[in-house]
């Protein structure tokens, strides 16, 4: 459950993804990329490790759409920004 693990601190907020590509086809699946980047507020209070991602429908509770495991864990250290830059985050669907 990713939300369990979601990051409860006073600098955390989800972000929204405005827009995603055309979709694109490859065989029998279908991928999208974020076409906006999503910058999150720098860290405070104390480092904090990150591993997956979750994706809702809202900014505060809602359904999770999707989830998984970070390509690379991180750990962000106070005044650290994390950053999705635009196209880094590829959906799949089959």
């Amino acid at each position: 459950n990713v939300t369990a693990n979601e990051v409860v601190a006073d600098w955390y907020t989800r972000q929204e993804i405005l827009s995603w590509s055309a979709p694109v086809v490859d065989g029998d699946s279908v991928s999208i990329t974020n076409s906006n980047e999503a910058r999150f507020a720098a860290v405070t209070g104390g480092a904090v490790a990150v591993s997956h991602y979750g994706i809702y429908d809202a900014a505060t509770a809602g359904n999770l759409l999707d989830s998984g495991a970070l390509t690379t864990p991180r750990t962000l250290n106070v005044d650290e920004v994390f950053l999705v830059k635009a196209g880094e985050l590829k959906l799949k669907f089959k």
